[in-house]
């Protein structure tokens, strides 16, 4: 059990908590929320505005006697950076003590210069971020940084990123020695999923699976309103189970794994080779007959022009996501899948026939459970998510979390 001063501590973070939930909130409403007497939500309350961690907005309409005084966060207490390190952008947030985003900014990764040039990037778009907003320096807290591939969260290392083409990179101290703010990391599709659970699609679910199909393939968990990551933090890794057995060789050196099938660069492959035996397609008008220009965004323009060589490559590559998902399905009994990523932006084109193989393979009593929806936040749920991890560490060093 708690001593005292754990007991205050944890009331303390409670009523704070309360406020973020619920604010604008009265002394009484958070009394009778959180089962703390009238008295000592006041005591905690006073401390809190004290340290400028919340401030009273105004009064409600008085029915007689004293008129309640609303509490809400103080949003200028501090701020945290979320960062989604992207294939094509860096993508960068910077959130105010109440989750509000205050200013946004997108510079390109350039991964093919290299690691060192790519954490240049980063730590600029750290500098830069912090000025453009126009706020003091000190008051940033703590940064996020969503990684793509497998990550040591503890130890702030990039253990593999395929894509990236990093292996056991010590990202976090790497950045905190350029910038000296508290530096975290996370897989990027584990964050973007975070986004999505406090800000987007996933708002109030408490079990989900959040899948995101772009460059990569990847799948964040969340159980008992809790991100799981599993004992040495690999799960989640959807894109490398195998669908095919003699499948295509994937980045992670494997064969058949659904990254190799179904992502945006296996639906150009797929399209620039069978072009190549012979294949009359829109695309190839598309890219003007340049066949590595093939992205799976032109495919998917192919596709809505109803080429059927495009129709063909997007119908097949539902089928595989839909094995893949219904192995999610299957193992997590979820009640709420999201997707998101460049591919899902193909829509129906993909999902028609990704409905159909879920019909075939999905066990009836998870099928009726879950709902499958599109993600809310689009490009911009890594950013957040990394953001909510960094405040999340901000609140718990302050002791405004338990």
């Amino acid at each position: 059990m708690p001593n005292q001063k754990g007991l205050r501590q944890n009331n303390k973070a409670i009523v704070f908590q309360t406020i973020a939930k619920f604010g604008p909130i009265s002394r009484k409403e958070i009394a009778e929320i959180t089962n703390l007497s009238p008295a000592l939500v006041t005591i905690i309350t006073e401390e809190l505005k004290k340290q400028s961690f919340i401030l009273e907005t105004g009064t409600a309409n008085s029915t007689g006697g004293r008129p309640a005084v609303f509490l809400e966060i103080y949003p200028h207490a501090g701020y945290v950076i979320g960062i989604n390190l992207g294939m094509t952008y860096i993508s960068t947030l910077l959130m105010d003590f109440s989750l509000q985003p205050v200013h946004k900014l997108k510079i390109p990764t350039l991964p093919h210069e290299g690691k060192d040039a790519v954490i240049n990037r980063i730590v600029e778009a750290i500098e830069k971020i912090i000025i453009l907003a126009e706020v003091p320096r000190e008051k940033v807290l703590a940064i996020g940084i969503g990684v793509p591939g497998l990550v040591d969260t503890k130890n702030g290392i990039s253990k593999f990123s395929p894509n990236l083409g990093w292996y056991n990179v010590p990202i976090r101290d790497i950045v905190y020695q350029r910038v000296n703010i508290p530096v975290l990391i996370e897989n990027d599709v584990r964050c973007a999923t975070l986004g999505e659970k406090f800000f987007g699609a996933g708002k109030g679910v408490d079990n989900l699976v959040c899948m995101y199909v772009g460059t990569g393939i990847g799948a964040g968990i969340i159980i008992d309103g809790k991100l799981y990551k599993g004992v040495s933090e690999g799960a989640g890794e959807i894109g490398h189970t195998t669908i095919l057995d003699d499948g295509p060789k994937c980045s992670c050196g494997n064969k058949g794994c659904l990254e190799a099938i179904a992502s945006g660069p296996a639906i150009a492959r797929r399209a620039k080779e069978l072009i190549e035996k012979g294949r009359k397609s829109l695309i190839y008008d598309l890219v003007e007959g340049k066949l590595e220009k093939i992205t799976g965004e032109i495919v998917s323009r192919a596709g809505w022009s109803g080429d059927p060589l495009a129709l063909e490559i997007l119908r097949d590559t539902g089928h595989y996501l839909g094995i893949g998902i219904a192995n999610l399905i299957n193992l997590f009994n979820p009640e709420l899948l999201i997707l998101g990523g460049g591919v899902m932006q193909a829509g129906e084109l993909i999902m028609n026939s990704l409905r159909e193989t879920l019909k075939e393979r999905v066990f009836s009593m998870p099928a009726e459970a879950v709902k499958i929806v599109f993600a809310f936040l689009g490009n911009e749920a890594g950013m957040t998510g990394a953001a909510k991890l960094a405040m999340d560490f901000a609140y718990q060093s302050l002791g405004l979390i338990i």
